[in-house]
Parts: structure tokens; C-alpha cells; sequence
């Protein structure tokens, strides 16, 4: 099993100064306050310089009520001289840290090869701006045919880790009561023996973390991560997904030993519950415990009046996406995810 082909990863280039030139364009950052910022805004998120661009509006509004930092925002200008519009964004970049010691990189569409360097020294700039040793992991998710962007994060630094299937199921109108306390799950009847199903509790953190880490021994889903994060690390990101709630995060047991775990986070504004991560360990593959943990979460989404269960997959990790299929989820988009590591 490899992940998706990678990119070329050149060493990350020092990040540039404020005022370097990269192929005719001027790279700088963009603090708050500055008059260019909702214009450069605009062409983060579409490639135009297009201020008034609904979509700009929208993100701002996101960031603020999501407590995303966007203040490490580059950006590349033409032009200059005097006069309103003298100085023209035409590439941008931002990284925002995220819980889980990771960053999400946003970057600004590329329409022509003219722009790929100057795109890079903005990615560059941006990661050298967030706080040093408190980010692990940067991440960006572009869509397939971004090849410009991609070359731009490979001069930066990034390598491709893998190519994302998102599958969706719709779950229809039916909804029972959501279930109530911390009562006992019930249990998932294996043929070898009865499996107990335990939410999460604090005092059971360890369980959860020992389900995580023996489901990545030979895992197919995004390989190239494995031994790269700390478990805290890894739950807190998890944890950061959409709305935490202890209710949907659900360890399997096998006596007292954990060999299976389902963490989903709800998505309010989507209507929707996530399915944040599905594992299983090595030991106790092949006999259709991530079935019943799936179908168990499919219940516990339709209990919280989900109207659609959302996910991400390595689409290499053909047993997992069979699974998905065989269960009802169907694929929306495919997006390629970039990484860095970072020194912590």
C-alpha cells in the first residue's frame, strides 16, 4: 500500500521579508487594519480581486465565531505607484491554527504559472509567522485539478499525503429520541464473543487513546501520518472537529482490552453529524466490527436528528471505502491533502 503519488519536495525555502520581490510581484503580509485586506480576502478565496464577493463576508464571519486567527495573512501585489488601486493582490495565503498543535493553510487559486513562486513565498511567509514550536502539522486540501497550487505548497515545503474521497449519507426524515445520560450501550454480538460499547468519559481517556494508536499498526487510511503526532495531539484534534459531544465517541471493548473506536462530531450549520474518525485494531479485523460500528453510528446520528452522516477517506484505503459503499454512503468530491511537518 503508498499513498498518492507526491510532489516534488524541495527543502522549504526561507521565508521571505517583507518587500522581497518574487518574479515581478511584491510579497508582504497584510495586518489588520490594512485598507488592501478585504480585497486580498477576496483573492484567497476566489482568485479576484473581488472584495464584495459574498464569499468574503461568509469567511470572516466563520473565522470570528470559529476563534480562527488569521493575522499570519501574505499576500502578492502588483503595481504600485500613487493613487486608490495602485497596488493590485494577486495571490495570498493564511495559516490558522487549529486544535491539536495543526494549521489549516488556505490558498488563494493560482490561474497562471506566472504566480506559482510568489504563491509559494506567501505559503512559506505564512507558516514562519505562526508561533514557534506550537504547531506540529500544516495542512491544505486543494481540489484535484489545482496543479498550480500544488506546485506552489511543493516549493513550500509540502508533500502530497493522500487523495480524499468525501462520501455522504442522507439518513431521511425517520428520527427516534436521541438517547439520554450515560446509561450502558448497547452491546455489538460478535461471533467470537460479545463486544461492550462505552461512551466517552475522562476517566476513560485511555481506553479511547489505546483504541487510536492499535488501529494504526498496518492501517490503509493516510499511512504517512503514523508515528508522526502525539496521541494528545491526536485527540485534541479530533476533538476540535465540528461540535464535541462524549455521547458520539464510542470505544469497543473485548473483555478490557479496546480494539475498536468511532468518533463523530456534530455539524449544526450542516444539519449534519461527522464521522471524525472509524478504527479498528489489527487483532480484530476481518470480522465485521467496523460494520457494526459504522451502522452504530449511522443510529447514533439519526438519535441526534442528523439529517446526513459526512466523511473523509483515503481513497486508497479501498477496504474502508467498500465498507462506506456497502453501508450507504455514496461520494460527493475528491480533494488532494497537502502536509508539512513542522519542528515542535
Amino acid at each position: 500500500m503508498t499513498t498518492s503519488p507526491s510532489l516534488p519536495t524541495p527543502p522549504p525555502p526561507a521565508a521571505p521579508r517583507p518587500g522581497d520581490v518574487v518574479d515581478g510581484v511584491t510579497v508582504r503580509p497584510v495586518p489588520r487594519g490594512d485598507l488592501l485586506r478585504t480585497r486580498v480576502t477576496g483573492v484567497l478565496l476566489t482568485g479576484r480581486d473581488a472584495p464584495r464577493d459574498p464569499s468574503v463576508e461568509a469567511f470572516v464571519a466563520y473565522t470570528r465565531q470559529a476563534g480562527l486567527d488569521t493575522a499570519g495573512l501574505w499576500a502578492g501585489f502588483e503595481g504600485g505607484g500613487v493613487g486608490e488601486g495602485a497596488e493590485r493582490p494577486v495571490t495570498a495565503a493564511v495559516a490558522m491554527e487549529s486544535p491539536g498543535r495543526t494549521a489549516m493553510v488556505l490558498v488563494s487559486p493560482v490561474r497562471t504559472p506566472r504566480y506559482v513562486h510568489a504563491c509559494a513565498a506567501c505559503i512559506a511567509a505564512t507558516i514562519d509567522a505562526l508561533p514557534p514550536g506550537k504547531v506540529g502539522l500544516a495542512q491544505c486540501l486543494l481540489e484535484l485539478d489545482q496543479l498550480y497550487e500544488q506546485a506552489a505548497l511543493a516549493s513550500a515545503g509540502f508533500t502530497t499525503l493522500a487523495r480524499l474521497m468525501y462520501m455522504q449519507r442522507d439518513l431521511g426524515a425517520d428520527q427516534v429520541d436521541p438517547d439520554a445520560g450515560d446509561r450502558a450501550l448497547p452491546g455489538v454480538s460478535m461471533p467470537d464473543g460479545d463486544m461492550q460499547l462505552l461512551r466517552w468519559r475522562d476517566d476513560r481517556r485511555d481506553l479511547f487513546a489505546r483504541a487510536v494508536l492499535d488501529s494504526y499498526e498496518d492501517t490503509l487510511d493516510c499511512p504517512g501520518l503514523v508515528g508522526t503526532r502525539d496521541i494528545d495531539d491526536i485527540l485534541a484534534g479530533h476533538r476540535g472537529t465540528g461540535v464535541f459531544n462524549p455521547g458520539l465517541w464510542t470505544v469497543a471493548l473485548m473483555g478490557e482490552t479496546p480494539v475498536g473506536v468511532l468518533m463523530l462530531a456534530q455539524l449544526p450549520q450542516r444539519d449534519a453529524v461527522e464521522l471524525v474518525y472509524l478504527g479498528v485494531s489489527k487483532a480484530a479485523r476481518g470480522r465485521g466490527l467496523g460494520q457494526q460500528l459504522l451502522r452504530h453510528g449511522v443510529a447514533q446520528a439519526r438519535q441526534h436528528h442528523a439529517r446526513s452522516v459526512l466523511l473523509a477517506v483515503d481513497e486508497q484505503n479501498t477496504p474502508a471505502v467498500d465498507l462506506y459503499r456497502d453501508t450507504g454512503f455514496r461520494p460527493q468530491a475528491r480533494r488532494t491533502a497537502l502536509v508539512r511537518f513542522l519542528p515542535v
